[in-house]
């Protein structure tokens, strides 16, 4: 199947990719992180399709760059693929000026200076009828290492998780600008991400979230504070 080129409109207001049949209006090409993260993830980004008919679109994905034992991943639809999945389970079902929501990249990584670097991953959406030609996009993981003095640096601050019925409470010793709190699930999933105004503590709603064992990773101004178990009850 033919792949269709696209453009990356850079503005004041906006990123986005925009082709005849379909448009990513908030797509963002490169995701940083660093070695000290356990994730880190593109937080999803909107599909429009705008092709005048229904579609069925899956997602091919594939590795152009990799760096040593980075893991990559993506969710389509309801389900989301493990590394060595190349190909979408779900074929999402979308009529003409329908916008889809639960497109998800993300590189999973290791604590050690030989998984940094810039990865270069593509994602396909195609029709499964071929009534349009494949959209490609690039998704950059750029991972840079933290150093022992960053490091050091970062675990002056410290943070301390509770969980109570519908919500994980997040706070940290000192006040911090930009603080985000990431969760993950047992698979890895980012099930949630928030960024608070309140410079040292957070209420993450939990609200249908499964019982279960969490990942919370607390992030500040793009250096990751560190990361904790939390275990929600029903």
């Amino acid at each position: 199947m033919k792949k269709v080129a696209f453009s990356i409109l850079v503005g004041i207001l906006s990123t986005g990719l925009f082709a005849q049949d379909l448009t990513f209006p908030n797509w963002v090409d490169i995701v940083t992180g660093t070695t000290l993260e356990w994730n880190i993830t593109s937080y999803g980004m909107d599909v429009i399709n705008t092709s005048g008919m229904s579609l069925s679109l899956r997602v091919e994905k594939n590795q152009i760059v990799t760096v040593n034992t980075t893991g990559y991943y993506f969710c389509w639809g309801p389900t989301c693929q493990d590394t060595d999945d190349t190909l979408s389970t779900e074929t999402v079902v979308m009529a003409d000026g329908d916008t889809n929501t639960t497109f998800l990249s993300y590189a999973r990584i290791s604590s050690n200076s030989s998984n940094a670097g810039i990865s270069t991953i593509e994602y396909c959406f195609f029709d499964i009828n071929g009534d349009i030609a494949d959209f490609c996009v690039n998704q950059y993981f750029d991972v840079s290492y933290v150093s022992g003095l960053l490091e050091s640096e970062i675990k002056e601050q410290s943070f301390k998780v509770s969980a109570q019925r519908g919500a994980v409470l997040v706070s940290v010793n000192k006040a911090t600008e930009n603080l985000r709190v990431n969760i993950y699930d047992t698979t890895g999933r980012l099930v949630s991400s928030q960024v608070s105004s309140d410079m040292r503590n957070v209420r993450v709603s939990t609200e249908g979230f499964p019982a279960g064992g969490y990942v919370v990773s607390v992030v500040s101004s793009q250096k990751v504070i560190g990361s904790k178990s939390v275990i929600l009850l029903q």
